[in-house]
């Protein structure tokens, strides 16, 4: 991926004299020479600022004049010469370039122009060309986090808690972007299954977009009638769907309950007992999900009513999708024509259906191999092209074929990048809309699960080698989304 920098040059720094500059009679020293520098970051990479805040970039001056400093569009600059920093903010509400050259600038007793730069990053985690890896994090040892990748490949570990000074629930389970706000669920909140307390912002965040500033957060007490709560789907702030568990000495029963952010109320939303534990769909302003034992249907929600609507499938095979999702893999996702992808197991194979809601008909295909079975979701879309895996290969299926046979593609083996971190793919795929290219995470040893993990990136047009590969970030990966797929 091509990134393009803007190189700011030093604003005009005055010019003096002969006549103005220190001179030397026969016998005297020559004028001390200067020194200026901006200090570079911990890490020697680009700096990283999140849009609204400001940054803080400490500098050095010996025997140096006035010293200016450059500035760009949509970016405020602020010297400090007391406290030797350079303060730079890009406001919210101006379109700032989104990566810069600082420079700061200087004459010396000599006469000489002193410069010296350091590249920043703007960090509007709304950003289309970025991604979030969600974490659930060990059980019983630490809570979720949200890893963010940069346009430029920068990886902010935990960029709630930059934002926040706080963390998010322990084992968090999905995310959900929708109307300038980010919707982060965890699995436990503040209390993990053994009992242990965690200080955490609870079982549901709302957080801004852009920034990540929490909005509002919800506690499991104040959540307490959900039991496990592991998928979430948003129309607005009074209808936000959160899939559960079955009963766990909270909810009644197994199923998808909406909660009104603006007062908290919650409601079963009836006819959902047994949804299973999948990434729900949000098309034309409704909430899919599949359903449970023999899916001969899948479900439908809208806003107007807490009582979902079954509709039956029309499809050949018999689709089996238990609601253990750790016996059978099954999933379903947006169509980019208005309709649903939907995955099932049937007739001893594996199927991928293509559903039109309009005509309530659609047409399917057998997959070549076994999807791996995972809580998320086990393929991603682009167009007419799913991406699944299984084991530790990654598939390619091109729906338009006319074939299984010339369909299925096994694209690349993540084990074959690496044989440790690459031993077992966690979760789904993730398919970036704007870039065009694919991210899986791998872990090896679960006990070291904090070091052997790999958040790797590949071009579906040359997948032999990665593209980028992100090293000790995949905590557990809930699942991979990108801000530009809501």
């Amino acid at each position: 991926m091509k990134h393009f920098r803007l190189i700011l040059t030093a604003v005009a720094v005055a010019v003096f004299s002969g006549a103005l500059l220190p001179s030397c009679s026969e016998g005297e020293a020559p004028a001390p020479a200067g020194a200026l520098t901006l200090a570079p970051s911990e890490t020697g990479a680009p700096y990283l600022v999140i849009v609204g805040e400001t940054l803080g970039i400490p500098y050095t001056a010996e025997q140096v004049g006035t010293l200016t400093c450059s500035a760009a569009e949509g970016w405020t600059v602020e010297l400090d010469e007391t406290a030797r920093l350079v303060k730079l903010s890009a406001s919210l509400d101006t379109n700032a370039e989104p990566s810069i050259t600082l420079t700061l600038s200087g004459v010396d007793m000599s006469g000489k122009t002193l410069t010296s730069s350091v590249e920043v990053h703007l960090l509007d985690f709304s950003d289309p060309k970025g991604a979030f890896v969600l974490n659930e994090g060990n059980m019983t040892t630490e809570n979720g986090s949200l890893t963010y990748i940069s346009p430029w490949g920068d990886v902010v570990p935990d960029a709630y808690r930059l934002a926040n000074g706080t963390e998010l629930g322990n084992v968090c389970q999905d995310l959900y972007i929708h109307d300038g706000l980010v919707y982060i669920l965890s699995q436990n909140g503040g209390k993990n299954t053994v009992g242990s307390e965690f200080e955490n912002d609870g079982m549901l965040v709302v957080a801004d977009a852009r920034t990540l500033k929490r909005v509002k957060a919800f506690s499991s007490e104040e959540l307490s009638a959900l039991s496990w709560p592991t998928h979430l789907a948003v129309l607005d702030a009074k209808h936000v769907y959160i899939r559960t568990d079955s009963d766990n000495g909270g909810a009644t029963q197994q199923g998808i309950w909406r909660l009104d952010t603006t007062s908290g109320a919650l409601s079963f939303v009836e006819k959902t007992a047994g949804a299973p534990k999948n990434r729900m769909a949000v098309v034309g302003g409704k909430v899919y999900s599949t359903n449970g034992s023999y899916m001969v249907n899948i479900l439908q929600i809208s806003a107007d009513s807490d009582i979902a609507e079954k509709i039956a499938l029309p499809f050949s095979s018999q689709i089996l999708h238990v609601n253990d999702s750790e016996e059978f893999a099954g999933g379903i996702r947006p169509s980019d024509d208005g309709g649903l992808w939907i995955m099932g197991q049937g007739t001893g194979r594996y199927w991928i259906h293509k559903y039109d809601l309009s005509a309530r008909a659609g047409r399917e295909m057998a997959l070549a191999a076994e999807p791996r079975k995972v809580y998320n979701c086990p393929f991603a879309v682009d167009g007419n092209v799913i991406y699944y895996v299984s084991g530790t290969y990654v598939h390619r299926f091109d729906f338009d074929a006319a074939s299984t046979a010339e369909a299925d593609l096994q694209l690349f083996d993540v084990y074959d990048f690496d044989a440790l971190a690459g031993n077992t793919l966690y979760n789904g795929p993730g398919f970036h809309p704007v870039t065009g290219d694919l991210y899986v995470a791998s872990m090896g040893d679960f006990t070291n699960y904090a070091t052997d993990n790999v958040v790797w990136v590949v071009s579906p047009a040359a997948p032999t080698q990665p593209v980028a590969q992100y090293r000790g970030y995949a905590h557990f990966p809930a699942g991979i989304y990108f801000p530009a797929e809501f």
